[in-house]
């Protein structure tokens, strides 16, 4: 988090908003989270494949619910843990955060 708080700093201390600086932040999580929920809703369809023919020798229909739901779940964990991540990193005053890397 202290490159966060930096990277930050440098791009509020060179000119660009705090709104600008946060919107960044959160759009690189929402990609995070797209990640993540594209990687578990793999593994959660291979998974019920799996199950579904191998265990209980049932035909497996494919379910577009599993995928959207995955990502959803996925952009919104990551988004609601990374803005309470991000904000005091954004937040900090560029004059201090620079000061005590310098240090």
């Amino acid at each position: 988090m202290d490159e966060r708080r930096f990277e930050s700093a440098m791009l509020r201390a060179l000119g660009a908003r705090r709104r600008t600086v946060f919107a960044g932040v959160m759009a690189e999580f929402a990609a995070i989270g797209t990640a993540a929920g594209v990687l578990a809703s793999a593994g959660a369809s291979v998974l019920a494949y799996l199950v579904a023919t191998q265990v209980f020798e049932l035909p497996y229909k494919f379910s577009p619910a599993i995928w959207l739901a995955g990502v959803s779940a996925g952009v919104l964990i990551v988004c609601v843990s990374g803005y309470f991540a991000a904000r005091g990193a954004v937040n900090a005053r560029p004059a201090d955060v620079l000061r005590g890397a310098n240090a």
